[in-house]
Order: C-alpha cells, then structure tokens, then sequence
C-alpha cells in the first residue's frame, strides 16, 4: 500500500467541479424544459434540485479554497509512514503565517478507518467506519503576520490493533488526520494514509 495525502484544497476542487457538473445539468435541462414548452413546474425542479445543489457544492469549494489561501501551506513531516503494529511515529507542524488570522484550534487523530463494500441485490453500497484511537487538541489563538506555530507530537498504533488490510470488499486503513479550526471558514484539513505492517513493534 502506498501512502496518500488529502487536502481541503484537494477535496475543495473536486466539490467545484462536480458543483458545476449539477449546475450545468440544472440550467440545461431546465431550459429544455422552459423552451419546449414542457411543464413549468418540471423546469423549476429541476433548477431547484440541480442548479441549487450545484451551486452550493461550488460556493463551499470556493470558501475552501479561500480559507486555504488564507492560511497558506502548513509544513507537515512524519519520522515515518510505514511502521509495524505497535509501532510509534513523530508527527511535526511548522507554520509561518503569511497575514494575521485566528485559529480555533489544531486537532490531530489516529483514526482506524474500515471501508467495507456491500451488495444488496443489484446495488452495490460502500460505508465507512472511523474509529478514534489517539487525538490531540491543541488551543488555537489569534496570530500575527510572520508569527510561526510549531508542534510535535508521538504516535503509536496499538499492540492489539490491526495491521493494514486490503480485500475486495473490506479495507483497513491507519490514518492519520490534521485539522486547523478557521473562524466562520471550512477548516484546513491534511491526512495521510500510514502503512501498518503484518508484525510487532519489539518491546522496549
């Protein structure tokens, strides 16, 4: 397994793109509708239903993208990524601010994460569970233009957790989750996926 980063920004793109993709559907569809004469009330559904929807996902893209902008890019390291069951690893934050701004707080998790794909019929359903093993909260303040945070904290998978796992229809998946609380803005967010090998850590 391979490790993999996600961004708000990443995510943020992704809700523009498919906003847009319902926006476009909404507006097409509806002026088919209005200019052949169909029902009116069809019109505005659809227009409602997809350009509304639509137009939601890209207004919160965009915010994304602006609380990114806002905050800039945070420098994250990991003494490591893949590690054995039992296995600790040092996580590091440093940030020069590039304006002055508030932050509500700075919240790292391990998370276990399952995804498990079910079939119902002719269906086919994909559900995720998180699980929290270790968090950290730390309070956030106002900072001044140029003013640095830096952070460093250990983490450890468990003893009796689960190595990572993939199968066709379940997967286990060690995460670990920082999120930067912005005042009245989506929040920065950054994960990476950690590959936990089949064996323990020795004691110490």
């Amino acid at each position: 397994m391979s490790k993999t980063f996600q961004t708000s920004a990443v995510s943020a793109w992704l809700l523009i793109l498919l906003g847009g993709l319902f926006l476009a559907v909404g507006v097409g569809v509806g002026w088919v509708f209005w200019s052949g004469e169909e029902s009116l009330l069809g019109a505005l559904l659809f227009l409602l239903f997809f350009g509304g929807s639509g137009a939601y996902m890209v207004g919160r893209g965009l915010l994304t993208l602006y609380s990114y902008a806002l905050l800039g890019k945070p420098e994250i390291n990991y003494s490591t990524t893949s590690l054995p069951v039992g296995g600790t690893f040092q996580f590091s934050l440093q940030h020069t601010f590039p304006r002055a701004m508030e932050l509500e707080n700075v919240h790292l998790q391990l998370i276990l994460r399952e995804i498990a794909t079910y079939k119902q019929g002719t269906k086919t359903r994909t559900v995720t569970y998180d699980a929290v093993v270790d968090e950290q909260v730390w309070p956030g303040q106002a900072y001044y233009e140029g003013q640095m945070l830096q952070i460093g904290y250990g983490l450890t998978i468990p003893r009796d957790g689960m190595h990572s796992f993939k199968a066709p229809r379940n997967e286990i998946r060690w995460v670990c989750k920082l999120t930067m609380g912005i005042p009245r803005l989506p929040d920065y967010e950054h994960e990476v996926v950690l590959e936990v090998q089949p064996h323990l850590a020795p004691k110490n």
